[in-house]
């Protein structure tokens, strides 16, 4: 959110410019018209965030010299339109009654943005996603010996002795004259025995190995950036006054033109050409030459960005040219 504020000497001005806004869609609760002393200086303090020092001290001045102050707070896309509505209705040109103020004997002034140059920096969280082994699971497989008994059937023969004796009665033959006399007769008895034998063969094999697999996986975490609300005298812009912002459309060519790639933005990179600019309008430097002044350049850059002057001083140059006319 941004603050826009905007002085009135006319009662009935702040008031049509309050309506003007609340038609053109800002809420009620975020515009509000501040015409006493002190709920000015109440109103202002709880601003202190977003308006400096010096800017509230003017501000309550003129509340407290019959001004309406009207004060609108709107997001970064809605702040330019409300300076430009404010600005349609007899707004008091801040910087000529600041100037009229000193010259009375008062010492109200405005923030010199030139003088009071700070280096915010910019920090930008990047999310990287990698890739990790870890262990999901392990098995081990073990191999054991077991017995187990078993039986099988198996025919034998076996032959055993047996002597029979049978009568007979029949005649003699040759052969069994041939028989008699002293004989020895031996006979043998075989038998079979089972007889185990073993026999080892494979009959399964057990694989181990590993199967890989791919999964696309969304990582969502949250990072963090430093945003720098810079805070313009959006009335001034709009009425398209001299300053600054007369050069805005030539310093942002010269960007789109050499430092897109610079990995800054435009909004980033316009303190440097505002820096340009200031040395324009410093009477030290008034009628020199860039040679002359580059030293001292140098010397006060590197004092608020140490180690960046080599980077920045193209920039920084080509603003002081175009604002001095000698490019």
């Amino acid at each position: 959110m941004k603050t826009v504020v905007g002085l009135f000497e006319d009662r009935q001005e702040a008031q049509r410019a309050v309506a003007d806004l609340r038609n053109n869609g800002f809420a009620e609760r975020n515009v509000s018209v501040l015409t006493s002393a002190a709920d000015s200086a109440e109103a202002l303090r709880d601003l202190a965030n977003d308006i400096s020092e010096p800017d509230i001290r003017f501000y309550e001045e003129g509340v407290r010299r019959g001004g309406h102050l009207v004060v609108v707070r709107a997001d970064d896309r809605q702040a330019p339109s409300a300076a430009a509505i404010l600005a349609k209705y007899n707004m008091i040109d801040i910087d000529a009654r600041a100037a009229e103020y000193r010259t009375a004997g008062s010492d109200y002034r405005l923030r010199d943005y030139d003088d009071q140059d700070v280096v915010l920096p910019v920090v930008e969280e990047e999310l990287r996603v990698g890739k990790r082994a870890v262990e999901r699971g392990r098995m081990r497989v073990y191999t054991r010996v077991t017995e187990r008994p078993v039986e099988e059937q198996v025919q034998l023969r076996e032959e055993t002795v047996r002597v029979e004796r049978r009568p007979v009665d029949r005649p003699v033959s040759d052969a069994d004259l041939d028989a008699m006399g002293n004989r020895e007769i031996e006979v043998t008895a075989m038998a079979e025995e089972a007889v185990v034998s073993k026999t080892a063969r494979v009959i399964e094999e057990v694989v181990v190995g590993k199967q890989v697999t791919e999964r696309t996986e969304t990582v969502r975490d949250t990072v963090r950036r430093t945003e720098v609300d810079v805070e313009r005298n959006e009335a001034e812009r709009a009425v398209g006054t001299s300053g600054y912002e007369t050069f805005d459309a030539d310093f942002r060519s010269f960007y789109n033109t050499n430092l897109t790639k610079s990995g800054y933005t435009y909004d980033q990179y316009s303190p440097v050409f505002r820096y340009g600019y200031g040395l324009s309008t410093d009477d030290r430097y008034r009628g020199k030459q860039w040679r002359e002044i580059e030293s001292d350049a140098r010397r006060s850059w590197e004092e608020r960005n140490p180690n960046t002057w080599d980077q920045f001083k193209d920039s920084v140059r080509y603003a002081w040219e175009r604002a001095t006319q000698q490019r």
